[in-house]
């Protein structure tokens, strides 16, 4: 679709860069250090031939957790999480939300 297209399809459009949307930003203090730390965690498991594991942050604490308990339960989204987006996706047309009316001089006379 044409992005000159938003008028006729009733979808707000928008470009995105998927390089920004993929990266979130640039990362913090905290997500440097959680880095290093699953990076040597894994490493440690593989010296221990602890294969099949995932590593995990819990509770604050790294931990090795077997892929099949990572798996084992199946992790859905909570429907309310996905009223209208499905429709988006589908083709069905979602109405954008109607914009706020410039309040005029009289209307905000006491």
């Amino acid at each position: 679709m044409d992005f000159q297209n938003c008028r006729q399809s009733g979808f707000e459009t928008r470009v995105s860069i998927l390089g920004h949307i993929q990266r979130g930003g640039t990362p913090t203090a905290f997500d440097r250090v959680l880095a290093t730390r699953f990076g040597i965690a894994a490493i440690e498991a593989v010296h221990d031939g602890k294969f099949g594991q995932m590593v995990a942050l819990r509770a604050g604490e790294i931990v090795r957790v077997p892929l099949a308990e990572a798996v084992a339960e199946l992790k859905t989204v909570d429907p309310q999480l996905l009223h209208g987006v499905a429709d988006v996706f589908s083709g069905d047309p979602v109405p954008l939300a109607p914009t706020p009316q410039a309040e005029s001089p009289e209307s905000s006379k006491y």
